[in-house]
Parts: C-alpha cells; structure tokens; sequence
C-alpha cells in the first residue's frame, strides 16, 4: 500500500486554527509510518503571485504526474480557470469543511462576486471526498467519487485539573465571522456579571467589567491562558453560515483543557455528552439560567475520556490516512461512511 502523501492545502498564515489542525494531522500520518509532503499558500508577496504558486503545484503534481508513487490529499478550494481541467489528469481526494454557497450570503459583494464565480466544489471532481459533517456530505456530494464523514478530531485526552473551578469563561473567536456568533456571546457575557469572560483572537470589542481581550495568541502563550480557563463558549450561529451541524476545531481545543463548553449548533461528536450544553439563541435571555446551572454541576467535575474513543485524532486521521492511500477498506462497504 502507498504510504507517502502529497497534502495540497492552500491556506493562508493568518488561519492559525486550520494550520493547527493540518500539523495534528500530519505529525499524527507520520507517528503511523506516513511520509507527508505539505504545500500551503506561499508567504508573501501579491494576490496574483499566491495564486501563480497555486497555478505552478497543480501543474507540477497532476500535468507533470510529480511523485507518481503519492496519493494526493486537497483541502476545499477555489476553482480557479483551469484547476478542473488539470486536477481530472491524476486522481486525488478532498476535504470539504464548508458548504461556501450558503454561506457566501454573509460575505461582502466582492467576495460573493468571487464565490459565484470560482465555486469550491472540488469534490464533484476528486475520487473520494472528506466531509466534516453528515449535513455537508448528504447535501454536496453528487459525484460517483466515494464520500466519507470525518468530523475534526480531539488532538489529546483532557488534562488533569484543580477542582473546584472558578468561574473563568473563554470565548476563542473574533466579531470578522459572523457565524461565530461574537453578538450573541457578548449578550450572555452582560447577563453573567458574577463570571469573568476572556476572548483569546480578537484584541478589541465591546466593554464590560467582566470581559478582558487577549488578542490572538499562540504557543506557549495559549496553552498558558486557556489552561486557568474553567468553562468555554463554543460556535452559537453557524446558522449565518447556512449549517447546523459542525465540529468547531476550537471546542476540540476546549475539551483538552477540560472545559465543559456553552454551544449553538449540532456538534457532529458531543451534542449529547454531558459537558456539552447545547441552547437555543434564539431565546437567549431564557437560556441564561440553564447556561449558570450547567457551570454549577461542572463546578466540582472533571471531564474523562476513554484512550480508546474513535474521535481522538490517533484513532480517526488512522482511517483517513488508510482510505487516501488505498482506496477503500475491506469495512468499508457503503458510499457514505459516518464515524459518528
């Protein structure tokens, strides 16, 4: 079986949560006897340099067939003029992490101008296709490539923890992406003044006693502040975004700090875990109490995870690596494998 792997991901630096994401999978491959290549968005320079550089990768791995002996594995991605054209030259498989159509009524006109013109519908192209959710697979994929559900995993097991918890909240997000839900976390932060709320990504917004901005921050300055974190806000309006069900990386991130964890959606793993609350934002101000009485249970709980449960990121990017490089499993027999 083919063990080396061409990962394409044209993602820019400033998308620190996606690239966090592509280094766990990749030192994860490589801990099971992967070799993996990974080509990101060049650096510096202007729009039509990144995408020359985009134009130069597609034409050296699919025209000129480089490093025949890989599989290849694309991250969703504009299609630009041509892209089809040459990414049919040599099979590939995909991960699709957004439904932008739908979510493109939230963009600026440019950007929507954009969107309509170089829609990111790879998988209708590629040999098998990676979803992040089962609401993503079953509405996108319509192509006779295989599709597989792959929601983002949980890098590690929780950290142990000082019990009780105080009554620090982290919210990591910014007020750019609407369907973060930045407005609606400010409404509960002024319905709680007896909790102190933390924002880790954006450095300004608006001002309550109990709120302090830390900016963005990564490293050993992150996993400093989020560690004296005791509970989190995770993704309240991916409604906006034209979904319901998702996987946030950050709420992966909040349950390896051992933070139960606020949310607005359907989350793909943990909608039914106990250190997962789920409420309705469209009747916020009725779900305060709730929100103040999960806290109180969690207040002296700390969250266990089985070693052995298949959304640890050891266990699910195994399967994904196995099925990039050969296809299908021998138990993988249906066109549409949730891991749920």
């Amino acid at each position: 079986m083919i063990k080396n792997i061409i990962y394409i991901a044209f993602v820019s630096t400033d998308h620190i949560g996606v690239l966090k994401k592509i280094s766990g999978q990749v030192n994860t491959w490589g801990s099971l006897g992967y070799s993996v290549t990974v080509i990101n968005d060049i650096t510096t320079g202007s729009t039509l340099r990144k995408f020359s550089a985009r134009y130069l990768t597609l034409f050296r791995y699919f025209i000129l067939n480089k490093n025949s002996g890989s599989a290849i594995y694309m991250r969703q991605t504009p299609m630009l003029p041509l892209f089809a054209f040459m990414l049919r030259r040599r099979s590939f498989s995909c991960e699709v992490n957004a439904d932008v159509k739908a979510e493109s009524k939230n963009y600026s006109l440019a950007k929507r101008i954009f969107a309509l013109l170089f829609p990111q519908n790879i998988h209708n192209i590629s040999s098998s296709s990676f979803y992040v959710s089962s609401e993503l697979a079953n509405r996108l994929h319509q192509s006779e490539g295989e599709a597989y559900v792959f929601p983002n995993s949980l890098h590690a097991l929780p950290i142990e923890r000082t019990l009780p918890r105080k009554c620090n909240v982290v919210f990591v997000g910014t007020p750019k992406y609407l369907w973060q839900g930045f407005d609606l976390f400010i409404s509960i932060v002024k319905a709680m003044p007896r909790y102190q709320f933390h924002v880790i990504g954006a450095d300004s917004g608006p001002i309550s006693n109990n709120l302090q901005y830390h900016g963005a921050l990564t490293g050993s300055e992150y996993n400093i502040a989020m560690s004296s974190m005791d509970f989190a806000i995770g993704t309240l309006a991916f409604y906006r975004a034209g979904i319901v069900e998702g996987s946030p990386l950050k709420v992966r991130d909040y349950l390896a700090f051992n933070l139960p964890f606020v949310i607005g959606y359907d989350d793909s793993d943990f909608s039914n875990s106990d250190f997962c609350l789920r409420i309705n934002t469209d009747a916020l101000s009725e779900e305060i109490v709730r929100i103040d009485k999960f806290f109180d249970v969690w207040r002296n709980q700390s969250i266990n995870i089985s070693g052995d449960s298949e959304y640890l990121n050891i266990n699910r990017e195994g399967i994904r690596a196995s099925l990039i490089c050969a296809g299908n499993l021998d138990h993988v027999d249906s066109s549409l494998v949730s891991l749920k």
